[in-house]
This record gives structure tokens, sequence and C-alpha cells, in this order.
């Protein structure tokens, strides 16, 4: 099926138009069966697109496959009066929403914060969850009309409203080609915030009028940005796009007389009419108009994250595997095979000092002095990490002494690993012979670019980061895992349980540069923003000189 989501939704309208027929309806039920049939397909086809290698987006495709049985759940707690069954065919469609935030959760965490529009997409589709809850209070008769409401206002302001934002957010990083900018962040923060701050204050008088008048200005903003990008578009988007904004302005104008009739007490707009003609226009017209209009259009996604080869290596000592592969008398020479391979609009092979380059393509030829040091406050941290790594029966590293280490690179079955052409970098105490570190170094291509894929498995686990090299300007090199300035990029550090993929907050730089000929310096940091948590200095030498401790 190639548009699962678009005939699903076709399907939806039939089912909805024979609900008409024969089932008196509301507007509040008439705008949540046009959420569970319609929109939300037709936005979550339009969200992942083609569910390439991210496990976050196939959970997504995959939950957008078998909507239908729960959309007609949600559709007959709609029928039903307030009460059990009412509240029972609510919870599946609960269950279906919470399916929903997980993946829009697990995709953000996968990615991490930027770019900020996909994440505007994902926490629209944290809060359809929330709306889901609202609809089960709805259902069970805690909160009847109230909880209708609050149902409405996160599947739509909630899920449907940012989704919408998200869309634009990646035809802008397109168009603009140098990212969305500052005030679409802002735009979409503010908008973002909106739903929690208007259900917090919705009872508070002078309060509820200005978190209403903020959260208006920024969705006329929005409308009025539309209204301006819209020459670009063709005729139908643009003219739908217009009209959706429009009603939208409209609506929005609505809420603030209504808060302010609230504010003076005259009610000349009350609760109902601000139902009919705020509920309809947003629910029935201007949310099918701008999904229309943004499927349309069709902004495609800027780039899949979290879509490179992880190790399946999950061990309690890697010396047991080293182990059997240098039995079978495996040894490779360097970490990276042709550093030539790497070369990139960042990089230039030809730039790197030969002693660095000898030493990433040939660096069983090097012994090596390291010094460990972390940040201070951050002992706790070291304290963990020596636990983990006897846990894991690996050697414990004095934090507080120069130790000088002999590495060797031994190739790493595919079979075992899952990447390709792996090599795992043992380094030993060179006095007592003991392993004290080792990583699986790999390397993977995606979207024009050649990464370094380092392993660190763990007991229940694996970390990997995901570097790219740069020069210095001074004939050094550096493997850095900071994402670029466009936020497209596998660069990070993750860490992986399973099939689930996640981006955490920290930065792993690796950088060597020569001293002279046979000597090197380098020095690993394993940071948060800026702040340094971990510090490995490296003294390397050729192994025919003389290692000077110091």
């Amino acid at each position: 099926m190639k548009k699962p989501g678009l005939t699903m939704a076709a399907i939806g309208v039939f089912i909805m138009f024979l609900w008409f027929v024969f089932v008196e309806t509301t507007i509040l039920d008439a705008s949540l069966i046009f959420a569970f049939l319609i929109l939300v397909p037709l936005l979550l086809e339009e969200i992942i697109q083609s569910p390439e290698n991210n496990r976050a987006e196939q959970w997504i495709w995959n939950v957008m496959l078998a909507y239908l049985p729960f959309s007609v759940a949600g559709m007959l707690a709609v029928a039903l009066p307030p009460g059990l069954k009412s509240g029972s065919w609510a919870l599946l469609w609960f269950f279906f929403t919470l399916l929903i935030a997980f993946g829009g959760l697990m995709r953000w965490l996968g990615r991490g914060w930027f770019p900020i529009h996909e994440t505007i997409i994902d926490i629209g589709l944290i809060y359809i969850a929330a709306g889901g809850v609202w609809f089960v209070l709805a259902s069970v008769g805690v909160e009847t009309i109230a909880g209708q409401i609050q149902a409405l206002h996160f599947h739509y302001a909630g899920f449907v409203l940012l989704v919408l934002i998200g869309l634009f957010g990646r035809w802008l990083s397109a168009y603009k080609k140098t990212g969305t900018g500052r005030p679409y962040q802002v735009l979409g923060v503010g908008v973002a915030l909106g739903p929690l701050f208007i259900l917090n204050v919705s009872h508070q008088h002078f309060l509820g009028f200005v978190v209403t008048a903020v959260y208006v200005l920024f969705l006329v903003w929005l409308c009025l940005w539309w209204l301006w990008c819209s020459v670009e578009f063709k005729m139908w988007p643009k003219m739908a796009l217009r009209i959706a904004s429009l009603l939208l302005i409209l609506t929005m104008g609505l809420s603030i007389m209504y808060r302010l009739g609230l504010e003076m007490n005259t009610y000349w707009l009350g609760v109902g009419d601000m139902t009919k003609w705020h509920g309809t226009f947003n629910a029935l017209f201007f949310s099918w108009l701008a999904v229309a209009a943004w499927r349309s259009i069709h902004p495609v996604k800027g780039y899949t994250y979290t879509n490179f080869p992880v190790s399946r290596l999950r061990i309690r000592g890697s010396s047991d595997h080293v182990s059997e592969w240098r039995a079978r008398h495996l040894y490779a020479e360097g970490l990276v095979h042709d550093l030539s391979s790497h070369q990139s609009v960042h990089f230039d092979p030809g730039s790197v000092h030969t002693e660095v380059r000898r030493f990433l393509e040939k660096t069983t030829d090097y012994k090596m002095g390291m010094t460990v040091r972390w940040r201070r406050g951050f002992n706790l941290i070291a304290v963990l990490f020596q636990r983990l790594r006897q846990r894991a029966g690996v050697n414990r590293i004095d934090l507080s002494s120069y130790l000088e280490v002999e590495g060797e690179v031994v190739p790493v079955r595919e079979g075992k690993d899952g990447r390709k052409n792996v090599k795992a970098w043992v380094r030993k105490n060179i006095d007592t012979n003991e392993t004290m570190l080792t990583n699986y170094y790999s390397s993977h291509h995606h979207r024009g670019r050649t990464y370094i894929n380092i392993a660190y498995p763990l007991p229940v686990g694996v970390i990997t980061v995901v570097q790219i090299l740069i020069n210095d300007g001074d004939g050094g090199l550096i493997l850095s895992s900071s994402s670029k300035e466009d936020r497209r990029g596998d660069e990070g550090v993750y860490l992986s349980f399973g099939n689930w993929t996640l981006r955490t907050i920290l930065c792993a730089d690796f950088h060597v540069r020569a001293e002279h000929p046979g000597r090197l310096q380098a020095c690993y940091k394993v940071k948060v923003g800026k702040a340094a948590l971990l510090k490995i200095s490296y003294r390397i030498e050729k192994k025919e000189n003389h290692l000077k401790l110091g």
C-alpha cells in the first residue's frame, strides 16, 4: 500500500458519513470523531513519510497501520452515554494514544532537541496521550463536558497544531537552507507550551486572560507567517493555507472576546457559542484545510536519525572476545584503513601531519602513556565507572597515576558485532600486561559522509560514539561527536538497549597532533556542553623510541 494513511483516512470519511446519517451527533462529538478517523492517520503518515531504519519511526508507522479498530472504539465511546461501557471503549483509544506518545518520546530521545521543528512534532505526538486521558475521564462521567473540551484541546491544539507547525518548520528549513532560524524557534516553543499553560490557568480570570492573549498572539503570528509564505506554493495549497489562516485568526479573536467577557462579567459570548463557533471552525474547517495544504506541500524530512549500525556485542569482559580472536592470530595494523576515505567538506586528509596519519593507519607501531582525570565534583560518576568496569570483568584504572600502555588492533568477526570491518583497540598495561581499555572501531556511510563508529559494550547494552574527522588547522586531527551547525548528521554519543537507541547529552572528542617525528600528543574529552567531565591525556611514541614519562 503506497499511502496507507490516506487510504485509511478515506475509509474513515466513509464511516463518518454513515455515522452522521444514522446517529445524532453534537459538535463536540463530531470534532472528536473527525480527529479519530481522519486527522490522526493523515498526520502520522506525513510525519514518517517512509519507515526507514529508525526504530521509533518504524514503531509510529506500525501503530498507524493498526489505527482503525482503535478509532472505531473511540467513536463507540463517543456514542454511548457516560459510564462504564463508554469508559471501556475510551480506554482502547487512550491505549492507542499512549502507543503514539511512546513513539514520539523515543523519536525525540533518539535525536535530541534539534532540529527544533522535529522536536515540536514529537511534543505533539506526546500531547495526544493527554487528550486520551481527558477522553477517558469524559467517557466515564468524571468530567463530562469539561473533559470533552480538554480532550479536544489536546487532540487539536496539542497534536494537530504542533504537527502542522513542525511540517512548516521542515519546509522553512529546506527553503532557507540554513535552518529554521531563531524566530521560528521562539514561535514553536511558545505554541508548544500554550496547551499546558492554558490548562493550568483556565479557571483563573485575569491570569487566564493574559495567558490566552499571549497564546493568541503566537497563533496570529503563525497565521501571518503562513500568509506571507503562501506565495511560494501552488494554487491549491496556497488558497487552502490562506483560508485556514484567516479562519484561525477569526476563532482566536472569539477566544479573546470570550475571556474578555469573563473578566467584565458580561458573558455575552457563552460557553455554548464558543463550543459551536470556535470548535466548528477550528476542528472541522481550519484543521482539514491546513492538514490538506501541508500534505499537498509535502515538506520532506531533512534527515533520518539513529539510522546507523550498532554493535551487537553485549559482554561481561571484552578480553574474552579479544582473546579468542588473538588466539586465531587475527591482527590489524591501524584503527583506520585509509584516511583518504573520510575526505569531506569538513576534512582534508592532505592537511594532516604525516605522523598523525601514520598513527591512525599504523596504530600498533606506537605505545603510549595515559593519565585519566575526572572533573572535580563528578567523583561519584568516577566511582560508578570503576564499578561498572569491574562488573564487566575489566581491570581497574588508577585515576591518580600515569600508566604506560601498549595497544594492539584485532579484527572482529562481523557475525559477532553486526557492523562491517570492526577492529578492537586493546590497550594493556606494559608492566602487568593487564587489559585497561578496549573499544571497537568501525565506520559507516550516511548521506555522503563517512563516520567513525566506536562501540563500548556494556553488560546489558552498548554505548556508541559516532564521530566525524575535522582538521585542527595545524596538521592535527579531531574526531568529534559534536553536531554540525545544521544538526543533520549522525554525530553523537548514544546508548542502545535492544533495538532502541537513545542520544545522550554527552559529547566525546579525541584530538591528536604531532610534536615532532615519532612523538604525538592526544587528548580525549567527554563533555556536557563545554564542561569536560572526563579527560584522558596521552603521550604517544613509536615503539623503537624511548617513551619518556611525565
